[in-house]
């Protein structure tokens, strides 16, 4: 019996690894490259790609793990692939900000993630009961 609980736990185990590696290398790779591209570039378009593209990477690998600590990991990950880029020619603020905020990122949606599922079914509060098409329109008057 206890042979095949560390079975399973071994494999859940490996089954997050491989998650984080996967998801946290796809988002480094894409920060590096089109990051750097984007870079240099005359005009700041960053700001239209960075968080969404970060959200994607993330609740991806908490959807295959379950688990908050994989999206911190994922961040990590990442924002170590996007340190390569002080290999390349370019400021360093261009590199360290960057790699920062990927960390910021993934420890605030860890932190929204914890009190989603910490949050009570008797305390319900508006924001995380919104729908997608509400989060819109909201998003349309903030503008």
């Amino acid at each position: 019996m206890d042979k095949k609980i560390s079975i399973s736990q071994s494999a859940l185990a490996l089954t997050m690894i491989t998650a984080i590696l996967a998801w946290g290398g796809l988002w480094g790779i894409f920060e590096a490259t089109v990051g750097y591209l984007l870079h240099l570039l005359p005009i700041s378009l960053g700001w239209l790609l960075w968080y969404p593209v970060a959200c994607f990477f993330m609740m991806n690998v908490y959807r295959h793990t379950r688990r908050i600590e994989a999206v911190v990991m994922v961040g990590l990950l990442s924002a170590l692939i996007k340190l390569l880029n002080l290999f390349l020619p370019g400021r360093i603020d261009r590199v360290l900000n960057p790699a920062v905020s990927i960390v910021l990122e993934a420890i605030t949606l860890a932190a929204v993630l914890w009190v989603y599922n910490h949050a009570s079914t008797k305390w319900e509060n508006p924001l995380l009961t919104l729908k997608p098409s509400m989060v819109g329109e909201y998003g349309l008057l903030l503008i």
